[in-house]
């Protein structure tokens, strides 16, 4: 099965790299890049089309984020939300610093959703 391919996008920094760390320890999950704003979401996304993205509450939560919606349904990417520190239990949502077994079948139950 070919690895899943993921993007984040979030203007945090401190989450970026985390989250980088963290996929980048998953054998299953290539991580195609990161964007810190719509502008360079838009673009990454269109340039790799990912299989998920993950993103930043402070980007879903812009008005103009509508377009990057879209562009994700055409190309067929699942969103899912980036959670802070400490989600509550069961919160739909990636966190950073989540063991790697969860995060993996996080994005992988997630994807099968989308399918």
């Amino acid at each position: 099965m070919p690895p899943l391919r993921v993007i984040i996008a979030t203007s945090s920094p401190l989450a970026q790299s985390r989250l980088a760390r963290d996929l980048a320890a998953l054998a299953e999950v290539d991580l195609c890049g990161k964007a810190g704003d719509l502008s360079a979401v838009y673009m990454l996304a269109e340039r790799e089309e990912p299989d998920i993205a993950l993103v930043g509450g402070d980007l879903l939560r812009h008005p103009d984020f509508e377009g990057i919606t879209s562009l994700f349904r055409v190309i067929g990417t699942t969103r899912i939300e980036i959670l802070g520190d400490a989600p509550a239990a069961g919160a739909p949502g990636i966190a950073p610093g989540m063991p790697g077994p969860a995060l993996l079948a996080a994005l992988r139950r997630a994807r099968a959703q989308m399918a």
